[in-house]
């Protein structure tokens, strides 16, 4: 089959390391390369290399997202570990596919055992907490901790600008609540276990998207009105649309304009931008006709806290003394 210049591909000529989507030293060895073709390799472009002794073909990683590097850094721990690792927290998280407002970070997350005195080194950061082997699971060939335990170790460690996101997708795919709290108590660790159960009871499986969980975060902690999410419109044509969030008693409806509006398919259905900004007019000028004052943020605004602390008073509403 020709390749992009026109040209038969020639599949033997790329090397076999450039083939592969993870490469450690011992596959070299078991492919006849030396470790001077390794340096080639680099030097040439050919390799990436992602942790001590790692590495990983150029292309596959240009083709990853900060998700997709951080799970290639996570196999790259566990081919160099001699005990199988457990990956825990944000790693366990990007496996899962829970969605964050931020990039996954550089070092890895693993959970041991408490008695292990394993120390957090390099890459790699250590929960020396333990995880009772029912919530451990294999995704994608990692062992993980499972989706609960995943999610109230997330909501423990880290604020409720990326809790509460997690919180959300997990009551969206099916998670119970209670299951949620349970595996907060289960950990067996109460530093942070407070700060999880606010954002597990925060949580609404209707939230439609990571923009509007962190947006609702930042409600929060400003002291804002609890909004409805989701609130149907209807004219006399039927239903306008759902509003991603009302506050019914100030007649008043919020729209987080996230950017996967404007780019993802299942969104934009082969739409063009501007059809789909002409589009959002409309609906939005129907809403109105019906007695609804609109306001609109992005994610500029979701992220920072006086932006749409200064946004929501601009729209009318005021938040609890």
């Amino acid at each position: 089959m020709p390749d992009a210049t026109g040209h038969p591909d020639r599949v033997d000529s790329i090397p076999p390391y450039a083939r592969r989507d993870l490469v450690v030293p011992r596959d070299l060895k078991l492919l006849g390369e030396a470790d001077r073709e390794l340096r080639r390799a680099q030097e040439a472009g050919d390799l990436v290399r992602i942790r001590r002794g790692a590495y990983v073909s150029a292309a596959s990683w240009r083709s990853l997202d900060d998700r997709g590097r951080h799970i290639a850094r996570a196999r790259a721990v566990r081919e160099a570990a001699t005990t199988e690792p457990v990956f825990s927290h944000l790693t366990a998280a990007a496996v899962h596919g829970v969605p964050l407002p931020h990039p996954f970070p550089g070092v890895v997350d693993i959970t041991v055992d408490r008695e292990s005195g394993a120390k957090s080194k390099g890459d790699i950061r250590r929960h020396a907490i333990g995880i009772d082997p029912p919530s451990i699971e294999r995704v994608q060939g990692l062992l993980v901790t499972d989706l609960p335990r995943t999610v109230a170790d997330v909501a423990m460690t880290t604020g409720l600008q990326s809790a509460l996101p997690a919180v959300d997708w997990a009551l969206a795919k099916g998670v119970v609540r209670a299951t949620l709290f349970a595996a907060v108590e289960g950990t067996g660790v109460r530093a942070g276990a407070a700060r999880a159960e606010a954002a597990i009871g925060l949580g609404e499986g209707a939230s439609g998207s990571v923009g509007e969980s962190l947006s609702r975060a930042g409600m929060h902690v400003l002291g804002f009105p609890r909004p409805e999410l989701q609130l149907p419109v209807h004219d006399r044509h039927g239903l306008v649309g759902l509003a991603d969030f009302a506050w019914p008693q100030r007649r008043l409806l919020g729209e987080f304009d996230g950017r996967g509006k404007y780019l993802r398919e299942e969104f934009t259905r082969g739409r063009e931008a501007g059809e789909i900004v002409l589009a959002e007019k409309r609906r939005e000028d129907r809403m109105r006709a019906q007695g609804w004052l609109m306001v609109r943020w992005g994610w500029e605004d979701a992220r920072d806290l006086a932006r749409l602390d200064r946004v929501l008073r601009d729209a009318g509403l005021t938040p609890r003394a």
